[in-house]
């Protein structure tokens, strides 16, 4: 693939999928420990589950001396070596929870820095993190690992406990004995002001590594090297063929993507775990959906011109209704309750307000295929590649999502391919994934309403963009505490009725330059 959004047009074609539940994680023991002054990790991370401990990169001695980089149970990003008691750690102020779009990750240890708060550092974004909720500078030329210091993970722990990931992980590089700038991973792009990746050119050290999850031929595969040191990596519990759980995806960072094809690289849409009912609970990286006694889920991505199409493989059947929801169906209704969302029923029905005969029954084992038309605001579903015809049309204007739910009884599993993986069926003449990539709208919203739920789970609004500044009902918005800004809208963090009353809720926001215009597409996930 070529093309891209960075100044040099890199691309970063492929990313792994991490499923915490499946206890899926990368390991290698090195000959000699990593080195114990200095190091530089860069990745790009986009989370699955949020609110729980989730470990991206650890080392260890297997006994009492650790070395991590993880995401806490309160969403913050912790970097540490632990000895006893902490020798170095940076534990953010910032907490992550934007699950919808990729954040880019570097940590730097260099013991050998004369300037002590130089010496254990975190870049986000390109932006150098200063605020911390907890930082302990190592002493001068102190040496944080041990000879043991070998056994390393990606994914999970490297100690007793597993603390397993959930999420994506694409561009891991190592370099294990030079302290190196953000700036040799990643650059402004100077249209939309978004930081990209860029291709590295330097150095590994003896121990660093580079891995691109281009070689999907086998897990094994997967895991090899393409820093020239033959580090290689071994994939446990991956399974890499075409089906639900196949963890090669074409997922990477937005503005690092192709729209060459109808399955582009790109940022893909994902369950939105900060728009779904309390009876959906997500895994897998949020692509697997469990919904129970009414309640709907939504995607990450909404359809608001040209044809999209995406694939729902159903687990287990118990009154499933799948199709798409308007950002202002309440995620307490299952589809098709009220005249904002319209689904295709488990018996064979459609619903929209009311529902009435369309096409044949599904159940467990079946793939439903989801093809909305924007422009011609149509909706036609098929099952196991039949169509069963275009079950609406007529369908008003406005932002209509992807969505799951089940109906007043029992509970279904969905497994959901927005294209982001090989398709069980080939896609539709004209239709595209639903991803970053192959999205043309730019106009970002600036204000609305929204109806609020007086919970500190608040709602989640659509914005099709990042606001900078906030207010609602005339009150400004302190990120994090009444609300989290994200890369496409906000999420409520408060019960507040100055921010969340129960009835109706007035916001503007407003994007400061050079993010002025600068839509979903372009962004990356943020920090509050």
């Amino acid at each position: 693939m070529s093309g891209g959004g960075s100044a040099g047009g890199y691309v970063i074609e492929r990313s792994l999928r991490f499923s915490s539940a499946s206890s899926q994680y990368l390991t290698r023991t090195f000959g000699t420990a990593l080195s114990g002054q200095t190091l530089t990790v860069s990745m790009w991370v986009k989370r699955g589950k949020l609110g729980a401990r989730q470990m991206i990169f650890g080392a260890s001695n297997g006994v009492d001396t650790s070395f991590g980089i993880e995401f806490s149970s309160a969403d913050q990003l912790d970097f540490y070596t632990y000895y006893t008691a902490y020798q170095a750690r940076k534990l953010t102020n910032r907490v992550f929870r934007d699950p919808s779009a990729w954040i880019h990750i570097v940590c730097i240890q260099d013991t050998t820095n004369a300037v002590a708060d130089d010496r254990f550092r975190i870049f986000i974004n390109g932006e150098r993190v200063t605020a911390f909720a907890a930082s302990v500078n190592p002493a001068l030329n102190q040496t944080l690992t041990s000879a043991s210091f070998t056994t390393v993970n990606i994914g999970r722990e490297a100690g007793t406990a597993a603390v397993p990931f959930d999420g994506y992980i694409a561009e891991f590089i190592l370099n294990d004995t030079q302290a190196i700038n953000q700036t040799s991973f990643g650059e402004t792009n100077t249209a939309t002001g978004q930081w990209v990746a860029k291709r590295y050119t330097g150095s590994y050290g003896t121990n660093g590594f580079y891995l691109d999850f281009k070689d999907g031929t086998s897990t094994t595969t997967l895991g090899y090297d393409k820093s020239g040191n033959n580090n290689h990596w071994t994939l446990t519990n991956f399974t890499r063929s075409v089906g639900v759980n196949d963890c090669w995806m074409l997922d990477v960072p937005a503005g690092n993507g192709s729209a060459s094809a109808v399955q582009s690289s790109g940022n893909y849409a994902v369950l939105n775990p900060l728009d779904k009912s309390s009876n959906t609970t997500l895994s897998k990286a949020n692509l697997t959906a469990v919904c129970s006694s009414s309640g709907l889920v939504k995607a990450s991505i909404p359809m608001e011109s040209g044809k999209h199409e995406w694939q729902v493989y159903v687990d287990s059947f118990g009154s499933a209704v799948i199709g798409i929801a308007s950002s202002l169906t309440n995620v307490t209704n299952y589809i098709g309750q009220d005249s904002t969302s319209f689904g295709y029923v488990g018996n064979g029905n459609k619903i929209n307000g009311s529902s009435s005969a369309y096409g044949a029954s599904y159940t467990t084992g079946d793939t439903i295929t989801c093809i909305f038309d924007a422009d011609a605001r149509t909706l036609e579903f098929k099952k196991n590649n039949v169509s069963q015809g275009v079950a609406f049309t007529g369908i008003p204007a406005g932002t209509f999502f992807p969505a799951l739910s089940d109906g007043t009884a029992g509970a279904s599993t969905f497994s959901c391919n927005f294209g982001q993986r090989f398709p069980t069926y080939s896609f539709s003449a004209g239709a595209k994934a639903l991803c970053t990539a192959n999205l043309t709208s730019t106009d970002v919203i600036e204000s609305g309403s929204f109806t609020g739920n007086a919970s500190a789970d608040g709602r989640y609004v659509w914005c099709n963009g990042t606001p900078e500044t906030l207010t609602i009902n005339g009150n400004a918005v302190t990120w994090g505490t009444h609300a989290d800004r994200l890369s496409n809208g906000f999420k409520l963090r408060t019960s507040s009725s100055s921010y969340n009353s129960s009835g109706t809720n007035t916001w503007t926001a407003t994007i400061l330059s050079p993010e002025s215009k600068s839509a979903f597409k372009h962004q990356n996930a943020k920090g509050n």
